[in-house]
C-alpha cells in the first residue's frame, strides 16, 4: 500500500476566487494517499466547505490575522496548525503577501511547507518585504501558476530558481457546446470578482462603443464584488446584466457567444480556461500568461486599451464563422495543454520533493 501523507491545505478565503477554486480542485482530485485538512479563515466560502465535506476531510476555521501586530490572531493560527499536526503544509496565496502568516506558523513549528502564488502584484515595502523574502526562501517548494509569477518570485523575493516550479492551472475536461443556433443578438460573457483588477469597466466602455456602431450585442457578467455599484452606474442604458455569483458556470457559458477577459493583471485565470473548454471564442488582455494560454486560438489585446477591445469584439460579433473556428481551436488547446491530471500530478511532484527535504 502507498504511504499516506497528512496534508494541510491553507487558504485566506476572502471570496471564492482563483486561489479558492484551485484548493477546491485539489481537494477533489488529489489521490487518496493524501489525508487532507483544510485550514481556512472565517468566513469560508460555501464552495470550499462543500469540497472539504465531499472529500471527507476536516475543516478548521481560524480568524483572519489582520496585521503584523495581531499577535492573538497569529497565536491562534500557530495553535491550530500544531493541533492538526500535518506532515506537509500547502499555503495558498492570492499574491505573495496574502496569507503570509501561515508561512510563518509553519516555519515556527518546523513543518515543511510549499506555497502556491496565484498573481504577481507589488511587493511589501521596506522591512516587511525583506521579512517576506526570507520566509519564501525557507519554503521547500514554491508553485507559480504562470511564468510571470515565477520571475516575480525570483527577481522580487530572491527565491532560488531551482525552488520555483511553474505549474499551470488545469480544469476537468468537458464537451464543447454547440452554439450553431443562436439569435441575432451576440451575447458576450465575462466572469470574475467585481474589482478593478478584472477590468469590467473597460468592457462596459467597449460595449457602449459597439452600441453606437449599431451592433446587436449584449453583455452578461457573472460575479460579486466591491465594484458592483460603480459598474451598475457605468452600465446604465446599456444592454448589460449583472448576474451575481453564478452557481452553474457551465450553463452560464453555454448561453453566451463570446468570452471576454478584460483584466488589468492576472496569473493564469480559471475563468479563461473554463471559457475555452466550453468552446467559446475568447478575447483577452495580454496579462500574466494569458497570451501563452490562448496562443492562436483566441484574440489578444493590450491591457487598458478600450479601442483595441472594441475592434476585437466587433470582428467576432460580425463573423459567426470566425467565432466557431476560434471556439473549436480554444477547446482543443485547453484539453491538450491544461488538464486537471497534469496540474494535480505536477503539484504532487512538488509535494514529494518537499517531503524528501
Amino acid at each position: 500500500m502507498p504511504r499516506t501523507t497528512r496534508l494541510l491545505l491553507t487558504v485566506d478565503a476572502r471570496s471564492y476566487g482563483g486561489a479558492e477554486v484551485y484548493v477546491s480542485h485539489l481537494l477533489e482530485h488529489l489521490p487518496d494517499t493524501y489525508l487532507c485538512t483544510l485550514l481556512a479563515t472565517r468566513p469560508v466560502p460555501r464552495q470550499l466547505e462543500e469540497a472539504t465535506r465531499d472529500r471527507g476531510a476536516e475543516l478548521v476555521l481560524v480568524p483572519r490575522v489582520s496585521t503584523k501586530f495581531d499577535l492573538p490572531g497569529q497565536l491562534q493560527l500557530v495553535r491550530a496548525l500544531r493541533s492538526i499536526g500535518p506532515q506537509l503544509v500547502h499555503v495558498n496565496m492570492a499574491d505573495a503577501a496574502n496569507h503570509r502568516y501561515a508561512l510563518g506558523a509553519a516555519h515556527l513549528l518546523g513543518r515543511p511547507a510549499v506555497a502556491t502564488v496565484h498573481t504577481a502584484t507589488a511587493l511589501l515595502p521596506g522591512l516587511q518585504g525583506v521579512v517576506l523574502g526570507a520566509a519564501f526562501r525557507r519554503v521547500r517548494g514554491v508553485i507559480a501558476v504562470s511564468s510571470e509569477i515565477a520571475t516575480h518570485l525570483h527577481d522580487g523575493l530572491g527565491v532560488p530558481k531551482s525552488r520555483v516550479k511553474t505549474v499551470a492551472n488545469g480544469i476537468p475536461a468537458a464537451d464543447m457546446i454547440d452554439r450553431a443556433h443562436r439569435t441575432a443578438t451576440v451575447r458576450v460573457g465575462a466572469m470574475g470578482r467585481l474589482t478593478g483588477q478584472k477590468g469590467f469597466d473597460l468592457l462596459l466602455q467597449a460595449v457602449a462603443e459597439l452600441v453606437l456602431m449599431g451592433r446587436s450585442v449584449e453583455v452578461v457578467v457573472a460575479g460579486e464584488g466591491v465594484e458592483l455599484g460603480r459598474l451598475e452606474r457605468l452600465a446604465e442604458g446599456l444592454p448589460v446584466r449583472f448576474m451575481g455569483f453564478v452557481e452553474d458556470t457551465a450553463a452560464f457559458l453555454a448561453a453566451v457567444d463570446i468570452f471576454c477577459l478584460p483584466s488589468r493583471w492576472e496569473g493564469l485565470p480559471f475563468a479563461l480556461l473554463e471559457g475555452m473548454m466550453s468552446g467559446l471564442p475568447c478575447v483577452a488582455t495580454d496579462v500574466g500568461d494569458v497570451a501563452e494560454v490562448l496562443g492562436d486560438a483566441g484574440v489578444i489585446v493590450p491591457a487598458n486599451d478600450v479601442a483595441s477591445l472594441v475592434r476585437a469584439l466587433d470582428e467576432l460579433v460580425r463573423s459567426p464563422d470566425r467565432r466557431m473556428a476560434l471556439g473549436r481551436a480554444a477547446h482543443e488547446r485547453v484539453r491538450k495543454r491544461y488538464s486537471m491530471r497534469s496540474m494535480v500530478e505536477s503539484t504532487a511532484a512538488v509535494y514529494q520533493e518537499a517531503l524528501a527535504g
